[in-house]
């Protein structure tokens, strides 16, 4: 029976998501939107012609819930929202931030940051934004020099990783496309650790 109301509920949130879909569609500063309706969770997705782009996920029924998440995660790391946006931006210029397409999708991304900062103060680094961006992208972009060879400050992301932080756990799946995500990062490390 459980299953049934679930059902229902679930085809509920699909239809509220075409008629939003529907609605915004109509509307002169909208160049597209669709819903990802294979997605775990029904999204609807929106790009305008003054640059604002969202996805808005109605209903979760056994999805993790992504914002509370960012939320208890912010309050834990003083740079893990400055972090995030900055990956999410690199991300999303790389076309590796939908994970229908086999990129990052947010929640993901939430847990592996939350895991490295978590990492990289265990391992006597600082909570400060510009250090862990550079020792994530160190970190996820597998670089490697003569001291980090024996450390612990590289994990090789793999379709076996699983990453666990703050009640938050995220599982690397076949159809992710990891290898290009660590050349992004990997690239950004190298670009930055030229200007600095």
């Amino acid at each position: 029976m459980l299953c049934r109301i679930c059902h229902i509920i679930a085809l509920k949130i699909l239809n509220t998501s075409f008629m939003l879909n529907k609605a915004l569609r109509r509307h002169p500063k909208l160049d597209r939107s669709e819903v990802r309706r294979f997605a775990k969770v029904p999204i609807l997705a929106f790009e305008t012609q003054i640059g604002i782009d969202a996805e808005v996920s109605i209903g979760e029924l056994d999805g993790a819930d992504t914002s509370a998440y960012a939320s208890s995660q912010t309050q834990r790391f003083n740079s893990f929202a400055p972090v995030v946006l900055l990956l999410k931006i690199l991300l999303k210029q790389a076309d590796l931030d939908k994970p229908f397409t086999g990129g990052l999708g947010s929640y993901k991304l939430y847990v592996m940051v939350a895991y490295h900062i978590e990492k990289h103060i265990e391992n006597g680094g600082n909570d400060i934004p510009s250090e862990v961006l550079l020792a994530f992208l160190f970190r996820y972009g597998s670089c490697e020099d003569d001291d980090a060879k024996q450390s612990r400050a590289i994990t090789k992301l793999s379709f076996t990783s699983v990453f666990s932080s703050g009640g938050g756990t995220a599982e690397m799946q076949p159809k992710f496309r990891l290898a290009e995500c660590e050349a992004v990062f990997k690239i950004a490390f190298e670009r930055i650790s030229l200007v600095s």
